[in-house]
């Protein structure tokens, strides 16, 4: 009967997990979308909702990690050895086979779309890396051009501060 609820807990922890790498993956795209048609408001709004969102995820998580040791606790009473602690692969094992494949099916499809949401993470990361770098390009040829020398609008040198461009064109 113990084992029932578990499982029944870890079930649902599952499904709200896969619920929300659901919306993460979602708003990841939607992120990059706006990102790609110079929408900050959109990408901002969006961003707070991935940190929401986010949050919620490891919400979940914690309660799976504790719902394990909940597991490894009472797999260790019941067979009086100690065990380590269990993965969650090892926990689903302890319950009935019924109950494992529904389990393995939920933790699987689960590693899959935190494996789809990390692709997305590193998709945008290196659209990122390298805007950044066409962007660090453009300040060292400006810089170059200008062969390190500012000069006040009253002609007086000045320090070589270009951590504000504004470059009037459309890349």
């Amino acid at each position: 009967m113990v084992y029932e609820i578990l499982s029944k807990k870890m079930e649902n922890i599952l499904k709200s997990q896969i619920s929300l790498i659901d919306k993460i993956y979602a708003v990841q795209k939607k992120v990059y979308a706006d990102v790609l048609h110079r929408d900050w408001e959109s990408t901002r709004e969006q961003m707070n909702i991935l940190d929401e969102i986010s949050c919620q995820f490891s919400e979940e998580d914690k309660r799976l990690a504790m719902l394990i040791r909940e597991i490894n606790q009472t797999c260790s009473d019941q067979s009086s050895t100690n065990e380590t602690n269990l993965t969650v692969e090892q926990a689903i094992k302890v319950f009935s086979q019924k109950s494992q494949v529904l389990l393995l099916h939920l933790y699987k499809t689960l590693r899959e779309k935190v494996f789809l949401s990390k692709i997305e993470n590193d998709v945008f990361n290196n659209y990122i890396d390298h805007a950044r770098g066409l962007v660090n390009g453009v300040f060292d040829v400006v810089s170059h051009n200008r062969s390190g020398q500012t000069y006040t609008r009253t002609g007086v040198k000045a320090e070589a501060d270009i951590s504000n461009l504004v470059v009037n064109r459309v890349f």
